[in-house]
Formats: C-alpha cells, structure tokens, sequence
C-alpha cells in the first residue's frame, strides 16, 4: 500500500490510550482509501485504527480500523450511482493514489 497524508496521524486506540500516530504500514488497509468522509464517525471524527496484535518480529503492534463493514457499505452506497471522473477523483483522492500505485506496479512488470 502506498503511503497517504491521512494516515500520516490518524486516531488510533492502544495500549498506551488514544492518539493520532502514523499508521502506514503498520495498519493501512483498504478502508483508509474509500474516502475520508466514509471513514467518519456521526460526531465528525474519523473511526480509530485499534492496536491488537504484537509484531515481536519488527517489535510493533499491528492495528485494524473498526467498523470495517460500516465504511465499505457507505462507499459501495455512494459509487453505486455512475458520476462523472472527475467527482470519483475529487471524492476519492486516496483510492486514486492505490490504483496508480498499483498500475505502475504492473507495468514495472511487463
């Protein structure tokens, strides 16, 4: 996964209370790319990454955003209407940023 400003600080709960940490890397999945306001609670805040599982092979924890389910039915409500390109890249810059990546990624392959 390429490295985003999002995750940059992103809020995050552990074992040492809640902060905003940098989390590419270590907890970047695919949600973090379906557009900032999916991925915001009712009260305007971003839903947490939470630390779980101890990595004792890098000495780091490993994290997970929480309620997954919750962020891919708001993107998949929202993209099921055929806009413009211009209103997807607007909309979500993240997920333009992975599919580049990705891209140039294959074509490093051929």
């Amino acid at each position: 996964m390429p490295d985003i400003e999002l995750a940059r600080a992103y809020p995050t709960i552990g074992p040492q209370g809640e902060h905003d940490v940098n989390v590419n890397g270590r907890a970047v999945s695919i949600e973090l790319f379906l557009g900032r306001h999916n991925l915001r609670e009712d009260t305007g805040t971003f839903i947490p990454v939470v630390w779980g599982n101890f990595m004792h092979s890098v000495r780091q924890y490993q994290g997970a955003i929480e309620r997954k389910r919750i962020i891919l039915d708001r993107f998949l409500d929202e993209t099921k209407v055929d806009l413009t390109r211009d209103y997807y890249r607007t909309r979500f810059p993240e997920l333009v940023l992975l599919w580049e990546h990705i891209f140039s990624i294959v074509k490093d392959l051929r």
